[in-house]
């Protein structure tokens, strides 16, 4: 909050430093709520002068932290704070990776509860080291035995397809068969 002399000034003349001074003392939180139901306001100076001041009179500005989005609503403020974490980060890749998998296990027409086997390429080491720390996270939604440690220096995308049944009748991927290449990453 800083009062607006370009106003104060030709208003309250000598006065106006002492106009801005109990602007200041009373502060911007209780001075915003009082503007924002009513134009105008009845101020004491420290001389006991009693002074009307109207909203323009004060420039509210809003400092929001960096890493911190705001947005107006109808309901008010709204703010976000928008630092991505690298667990936030991990759990957005890993996302994609279990939709993915979904997906090729839709074109598979495999039953819910079947288990698989998955291997994850990427073409980037750091995401790779994300995905590698979601891995139960992962196996756990896609229903996999087990997830092969996420691989690096894939450019192609590809959905090579397939499945074979095990001698106990459980179809799973072949290490080979379900490759999830993320040429996006």
């Amino acid at each position: 909050m800083m009062p607006n002399q370009s106003l104060l000034g030709p208003t309250f003349k000598q006065d106006a430093k002492k106009v801005s001074d109990a602007l200041i003392e009373a502060g911007a939180r209780s001075l915003k709520e009082v503007f924002d139901h009513v134009e105008e306001m009845e101020l004491a100076l420290a001389d006991g002068t009693i002074v009307s001041v109207t909203a323009d009179m004060v420039i509210f500005e809003e400092l929001v932290p960096e890493g911190i989005a705001g947005s107006e609503s109808d309901c008010g403020m709204v703010y976000v704070n928008a630092k991505l974490t690298r667990e936030l980060e991990a759990e957005g890749y890993s996302r994609e990776a279990i939709r993915r998998i979904q997906d090729m296990r839709k074109e598979l027409d495999l039953a819910v509860d079947e288990q698989i086997i998955a291997e994850i390429q990427v073409t980037d080491a750091h995401v790779s080291d994300l995905i590698q720390s979601m891995t139960e996270a992962i196996a756990s939604e896609v229903r996999a035995g087990e997830i092969l440690k996420p691989r690096i220096g894939f450019r192609k995308f590809s959905k090579r397809l397939g499945y074979r049944r095990h001698s106990n009748d459980h179809r799973y991927f072949r290490k080979e068969s379900l490759n999830a290449f993320f040429s996006l990453f």
